[in-house]
């Protein structure tokens, strides 16, 4: 899923600072629980192959912690 939260956006405590300064109480992030769709043409093309580089990253990352776990509990 592409995630919706935009670069360069503000962190919390950089939020949490200006509202200090401002003597303004911050207001809690929003959290955006629906994705977007996906555009069509070169920046739709750009957004499913980082999607799929991500899911195969995932699928990598759960088959080391497999062999990982496997190979602790042959060892003990």
């Amino acid at each position: 899923m592409f995630s919706a939260r935009l670069y360069g956006s503000r962190s919390h405590k950089t939020k949490q600072l200006l509202a200090d300064l401002r003597g303004e109480e911050s207001k809690e992030e929003e959290v955006v629980t629906k994705s977007m769709p996906i555009p069509e043409g070169r920046v739709g093309a750009l957004i499913e192959s980082m999607q799929e580089t991500q899911f195969k990253a995932m699928l990598l990352y759960a088959e080391m912690l497999k062999k990982r776990k496997d190979e602790d509990v042959a060892g003990s």
